[in-house]
């Protein structure tokens, strides 16, 4: 699914990508792959907001993770 989405994003297709991750997302609440993903895909379709509330939840959920919490650190900056 990730890779799907990916390849979605790179083609200029992020509203699909959002689509495809929040269904992989409904499945698997957990899954860091997803949530990263569905994160970046927002950021790509310029809803900073939806990006900065999907990488608030990967830090809450892996708060050890040093990449999550640059991405929040990246994102709040952008606000």
């Amino acid at each position: 699914v990730y890779a799907y989405a990916l390849t979605l994003q790179q083609v200029g297709q992020p509203a699909k990508a959002v689509e495809v991750l929040e269904e992989a997302r409904q499945r698997f609440p957990t899954q860091p792959q997803i949530l990263l993903g569905l994160a970046s895909a927002h950021e790509a379709q310029g809803q900073r907001s939806q990006a900065l509330g999907v990488a608030q939840q990967l830090q809450r959920l892996y708060p050890r993770e040093p990449e999550y919490r640059k991405l929040v650190q990246r994102l709040e900056g952008g606000r």
